[in-house]
């Protein structure tokens, strides 16, 4: 099942090359109150609200991907960390260009650590991304995110 968030954070099937909107299975999402928790309450709620999205396939419209706006995945995730150099030929670049790390000689992986994003940082395929400072160095890197469902220490 492979579902996207798009136009007015309307919750689609992709099928294809289409995207089926299955937006009337929200309605079996749990009603929350302040303080709202931590996370994407359609993450939480997936596997309970199966049988809805695939009885909404069956009479959603139907639209080109093409022709959607595709937005974050992910709605409101509690949190993002990010790895700066995270592998090694990133490693061996920064290694050769000081301008990647900014001066810093750091010879592991590891010893580079972790950062935060806000969650507001995230965007969409159908998103732009604007750089606020184009005369200053841009490093465009293709980020992977991984959702964890459940709360976890080292992993």
């Amino acid at each position: 099942m492979r579902l996207c968030r798009f136009d007015n954070d309307r919750l689609g099937l992709v099928e294809g090359s289409d995207v089926i909107d299955v937006s009337a299975a929200l309605d079996g999402l749990p009603a929350q109150r302040w303080p709202v928790p931590l996370g994407d309450a359609l993450i939480a709620a997936l596997e309970q609200l199966r049988p809805a999205i695939a009885a909404a396939a069956r009479s959603g419209r139907r639209r080109p991907v093409s022709s959607v706006a595709l937005h974050s995945p992910v709605a409101n995730p509690s949190k993002i960390i990010g790895a700066p150099i995270n592998y090694k030929d990133h490693l061996e670049e920064s290694k050769k260009d000081p301008g990647i790390a900014h001066g810093r000689n750091i010879p592991t992986i590891g010893a580079w650590g972790l950062f935060l994003k806000a969650n507001s940082a995230l965007v969409g395929p159908s998103q732009g991304v604007a750089l606020r400072f184009p005369d200053r160095r841009n490093d465009h890197e293709v980020e992977l995110a991984v959702v964890i469902g459940r709360p976890g220490t080292n992993i």
